[in-house]
Formats: structure tokens, C-alpha cells, sequence
């Protein structure tokens, strides 16, 4: 049985699998494939930081009583990503492979280092908190990763 941990680490592959897509594309100027690449990184990441927002961290919330925690450092690393991650999009939309790669540096790093914080301490400290409830929000959050962004629950 997967894990919310293992579930979520998971997610963090799959869009560190588009990313690099998108970066080799981006590094043989094909702008069409970067562009589509790109796209479903960008998607696939939104979907997931979507998830953690939407359900993971209120859970953590709940039992913790506050918002102002962990969970509250989380969120502002996922808006300077999606501000990183928009501003590599309008690079790769100008055919700017300089921009693109000042960019990618920049996203890599953090997504790198928010990868490591999520999965060595707040997804433990998750599945530590909501115990058995973890698995339900497993599932809900496996019906959220299924379905693409922009559709309702």
C-alpha cells in the first residue's frame, strides 16, 4: 500500500520527469516541444501544489489549530514558484533560451530545496499528525491528481 509520503514524493518525480523534457527542448531551441513539454510540467505542478493547498495543509491545520506553521512557509514557496514557473513559460512563449535558463536555475534550486523540506519533514510530520486519516486523504488527493486542472471535484 502507498503511503501519503510515497504518493506525494511520487508526484514530485513525475513533474521533475517533465521538467527535464522541457529543459532538454529548450536547449536544442525547439520551442514547439519545449512549449508542450513545458505545458505538462507546468500542469502536472499545479495539480500538486494544488492538492498540498487544497487538502493536505488544511488537514495539517485542522490538528495543528494554525495556519501559521509549516504549512504557511509552503505556500509562499509555491507562489514564488508559480511566479518562476510563469516567468520560464514567457521565456520559453519568446524564444529566449538565455531568459529560460536564468530561469530554469532559479526554479531547479527551489523546487529542489522545497522538494527536500516537504518530503524529509512535512510529509512525515503529516502522516504523523493525521494518523489514520492519512489514507483518506490519499485517496482524495489521487482523485485530484486524475483529473486536470481547471475541472471541478
Amino acid at each position: 500500500m502507498t503511503t501519503l509520503h510515497e504518493y506525494l514524493a511520487d508526484e514530485h518525480r513525475a513533474c521533475d520527469a517533465h521538467y527535464l523534457q522541457a529543459e532538454a527542448h529548450i536547449a536544442d531551441r525547439d520551442w514547439e516541444a519545449a512549449c508542450d513539454a513545458f505545458g505538462r510540467f507546468a500542469c502536472a505542478l499545479e495539480q500538486h501544489l494544488r492538492g498540498e493547498e487544497a487538502l493536505l495543509f488544511p488537514a495539517m491545520e485542522k490538528v495543528l489549530g494554525s495556519g501559521a506553521g509549516p504549512t504557511a512557509v509552503m505556500r509562499m514557496e509555491h507562489q514564488h514558484i508559480r511566479v518562476l514557473v510563469q516567468r520560464m513559460a514567457d521565456a520559453i512563449d519568446a524564444h529566449d533560451a538565455n531568459a529560460c535558463f536564468d530561469h530554469a536555475d532559479s526554479l531547479r534550486i527551489l523546487m529542489h530545496q522545497h522538494n527536500l523540506k516537504e518530503e524529509n519533514v512535512l510529509y512525515p510530520t503529516a502522516l504523523h499528525l493525521l494518523g489514520a486519516s492519512a489514507q483518506p486523504l490519499l485517496e482524495q488527493l489521487r482523485r485530484q491528481w486524475e483529473q486536470p486542472v481547471g475541472e471541478a471535484a
